[in-house]
């Protein structure tokens, strides 16, 4: 249900309207957040897969548990959501 996350109040410096600018944020995230040194994929991969699945109207979800116990989590949600069971929640901005 990761579609519901459009209900949330919009916050400009993480809405995007290219899948290209959505990738490159998240891999940017990623980088910061220390998951790259732990990660089994390299960010470049993890990057170029979720441009992919934005250009084709799919969510993107990454996570990654870290050897401190900490768990490093990012997102990039589709809209309008598409494959979506149930009531369809608007975009937020107008996409």
């Amino acid at each position: 249900m990761v579609h519901h996350w459009l209900l949330k109040p919009v916050r400009p410096h993480e809405t995007f309207r290219a899948p290209k600018e959505a990738a490159d944020w998240m891999a940017e995230e990623w980088r910061t957040s220390g998951a790259e040194a732990a990660d089994y994929l390299s960010t470049a991969v993890r990057r170029d897969g979720a441009e992919d699945q934005l250009e084709q109207g799919n969510d993107v979800v990454w996570s990654l548990w870290l050897l401190s116990g900490a768990v490093v989590y990012r997102a990039c949600v589709s809209c309008p959501p598409r494959g979506v069971h149930g009531p369809v929640v608007p975009c937020p901005i107008g996409l």
